[in-house]
């Protein structure tokens, strides 16, 4: 049975968006641990590239997998309470760091590789908080 809610529509297209976010984590953070550091130089960080070193760069693919963990399993299971408001709580900090690290620490610039997370974090906060009271508060398993 299908919790009622305001917003049952988004659902499925929530879950796939979801999935989609998580997949392009996952791939993003096989580049931190597998390609050359200079990328997240090249791509987010371009007004201080000297700070990105192999170790940050493993840091932020760490941070990255773990938000796709997250975001992957709530996809999987949206009505889980707990994974919903963690998987919130990822994007919202992707929002925080990519926002400080263009306006309060200037190590990035205004460009694609800090722009597209902006967008895809906050459009994310925003669609996660209307399926809030419909998918992350429901105690029902049911898919």
């Amino acid at each position: 049975m299908e919790p009622k809610g305001k917003y049952p529509s988004l659902k499925l297209p929530l879950r796939l968006w979801i999935a989609v976010t998580g997949v392009m984590a996952n791939v993003q953070a096989m580049q931190c641990f597998f390609g050359d550091p200079k990328f997240l130089a090249e791509r987010i960080y371009t007004q201080q590239p000297d700070q990105v070193t192999p170790l940050a760069a493993r840091l932020f693919g760490v941070w990255i997998l773990l938000a796709g963990g997250l975001r992957l399993g709530c996809a999987y299971d949206i009505h889980n309470k707990h994974l919903y408001n963690a998987t919130l709580f990822s994007y919202a900090l992707a929002f925080g760091h990519f926002s400080t690290e263009l306006a309060a620490y200037g190590t990035a610039g205004v460009n694609f590789g800090t722009v597209a997370p902006l967008v895809v974090s906050g459009g994310s906060i925003l669609w996660m908080l209307l399926g809030l009271r419909s998918f992350g508060n429901a105690h029902d398993k049911t898919r």
